[in-house]
């Protein structure tokens, strides 16, 4: 039980990671175009 909920919290921490990541990513991303376009 206690390997599962391990699983379990690791699976969902690198989800989250990964999300926040992707919209980190994005924010700079789509900063950088509204820069260009001004």
């Amino acid at each position: 039980m206690n390997n599962f909920l391990r699983q379990l919290l690791d699976d969902f921490w690198r989800f989250y990671a990964n999300s926040l990541f992707l919209l980190y990513h994005k924010a700079i991303h789509n900063g950088f175009t509204l820069a260009e376009r001004k």
